[in-house]
């Protein structure tokens, strides 16, 4: 029987991912800020899923969401950290054998352990555990909500949800990679069209959950915050200034529909302001992109 603590903590973030891996980097002394680590990941350049957009009560799904990360161990080497990635559908494949173990060797190494599915919705960092009551303490966004200690055996088994587990050690960081992908995330992203269709929502009178829209205007403005600062740091001027006023035209938009209140988003002219200020944001969204195509670095 064992048990061990570390000195690590989730780093508060709109986005649980961003926020867990700047946690995991601060533990290993391969601290970046917000902006490098969500532009490496791709995070900067997302938009909800369109299934959220076209759910009977649009929105309404509210936390964390899931999706393709199938590139995420070549955006982690790059900012520093080398990851063995755990990513399994325990209703096909039931309870990994050694999993625990893998997690506790890791923190015994003194590095915290990146997991999504592991009791919350959000991703979270595992930071420690204790063999005696068998149990991990958890640091992430949900941490005061649901408290920070998951019992051993509330890892996903079948019939719950996907469990993704990152297990790091610290690696090189690699500028010129980070740079790289975060280029082609940008590209890939299709980012407009599910703008696009959101703006659409808004000039509709489609039923639209008042949180959750709220709350992806704020994850979504932060990221192109985060985004403006990324491609700056990059010597990326031109798209830098393009995102910055994608954000500041996002950043009109989530004054009208502030989190968690949500706004007015019944009123037919909250809704049309809404989307004029969206409409704002996908044009410079398309000049950034059309500058990202031709710019290099300075």
């Amino acid at each position: 029987m064992g048990e061990r603590l570390l000195e690590a903590a989730f780093v508060w973030n709109w986005n649980s991912l961003v926020g867990s891996v700047q946690g995991a980097l601060r533990a290993l002394g391969a601290e970046h800020d917000a902006a490098w680590v969500s532009g490496t990941l791709g995070e900067a350049f997302r938009a909800p899923a369109a299934s959220l957009l076209e759910a009977e009560v649009a929105f309404a799904r509210k936390g964390y969401q899931p999706r393709s990360l199938d590139g995420v161990a070549a955006s982690l080497e790059a900012l520093g950290l080398h990851v063995r990635v755990e990513d399994r559908d325990p209703a096909e494949r039931g309870r990994p054998r050694f999993l625990g173990r893998r997690i506790r060797r890791r923190i015994n190494d003194g590095c915290p352990v990146i997991a999504y599915g592991a009791g919350v919705a959000d991703f979270a960092l595992i930071v420690g555990y204790e063999d005696r009551k068998k149990r991990y303490r958890v640091s992430g966004p949900l941490t005061e909500q649901v408290g920070e200690w998951l019992p051993y055996d509330r890892l996903p088994s079948a019939g719950e949800r996907r469990l993704l587990v990152l297990l790091p050690e610290r690696a090189p960081p690699d500028r010129e990679a980070a740079v790289r992908l975060a280029r082609g995330l940008a590209r890939t992203a299709e980012s407009i069209p599910v703008l696009e269709r959101w703006r659409g929502l808004l000039e509709s009178d489609a039923p639209i959950d008042a949180q959750g829209h709220a709350y992806w205007a704020a994850v979504v403005t932060a990221a192109r915050n985060e985004a403006a600062r990324f491609w700056r740091a990059a010597g990326l001027d031109g798209v830098a200034d393009a995102s910055q006023r994608t954000a500041l035209a996002l950043s009109r938009f989530t004054t009208l529909f502030p989190y968690p209140a949500g706004g007015g988003i019944d009123a037919a002219g909250v809704r049309e302001v809404g989307a004029a200020a969206l409409g704002a944001a996908i044009a410079a969204e398309r000049d950034a992109l059309a500058t990202l195509a031709a710019e290099r670095p300075g």
